[in-house]
């Protein structure tokens, strides 16, 4: 598993075990848009052969040296999940307080099970 606090200075552990910077920006996201995937995802075609096609190529071109994978803007962590499922050290990286909350109760839920 890979250290945060090792690849960034300005973060911090907020007690629901989000890692987050101090600096607020704005997010051009539908604020809704997070719970509408959150809500289809599990059960979508669409969602599941993605993965499977992600996968299928980190697979084929993997990091180097065991490198973790940074999943920028990884919404609510279905991809990050399906990569993790696979033995890949990921770091989701989500602007959105609701995608980062919704991504960690995937993991603890699912990546157990």
């Amino acid at each position: 598993m890979i250290d945060i606090k090792s690849i960034s200075s300005g973060l911090t552990l907020r007690n629901d075990g989000i890692w987050c910077c101090a600096d607020k920006y704005g997010i051009s996201y539908p604020s809704e848009g997070n719970e509408v995937c959150f809500a289809v995802e599990d059960l979508s075609f669409w969602f599941k052969h993605r993965n499977n096609c992600i996968t299928c190529l980190v697979k084929a071109y993997p990091p180097k040296r065991d490198g973790a994978i940074f999943d920028i803007g990884g919404g609510n962590g279905f991809v990050s999940l399906g990569l993790a499922k696979e033995g890949f050290d990921v770091v989701l990286v989500e602007p959105g307080a609701k995608g980062a909350l919704n991504a960690k109760e995937q993991k603890s839920h699912k990546i157990r099970g």
